[in-house]
This record gives C-alpha cells, structure tokens and sequence, in this order.
C-alpha cells in the first residue's frame, strides 16, 4: 500500500486521511485465526452461506488475508 499510486495527489492524501496503515503478519492457522473467523461469521449475517464456511475455507489458505 505504501507503494501504491492510490495514495499520491491531492485525491491520495484525502483517502490517507481516512485510515492508518497498520504494519501486520498474517495469523497463524491456529486458535487465535480460527476464534476471528468464528467472531466474524457470528457477527455479519452472510446470506447462503454454510456456518462453518469460512472456517473450511481459511483451512486451504497458507496465510490468512489481511489488511
């Protein structure tokens, strides 16, 4: 993102304004990872979407989005 041309102008410094980058790694596929996918798919309501969707899904993934 730093690198990006989205954040140069006039344009990118009113959306850098908007947000902070936050330095991070991606999760582990551990507890923590899995207890964020349990959190978000209790909290946003997915429509046709099986419950433990996400969960198989992230189980594929050898680093978890982030970001």
């Amino acid at each position: 993102m730093e690198t990006s041309e989205l954040l140069v102008g006039t344009r990118g410094a009113q959306i850098a304004g908007r947000f902070t980058l936050v330095p991070t790694s991606p999760f582990p596929y551990g507890d923590e990872w899995k207890g964020l996918i349990a959190t978000m798919e209790e909290t946003l309501i997915l429509h046709d979407i099986h419950r433990a969707a996400w969960s198989n899904w992230t189980a594929t993934c050898t680093t978890a989005p982030t970001g």
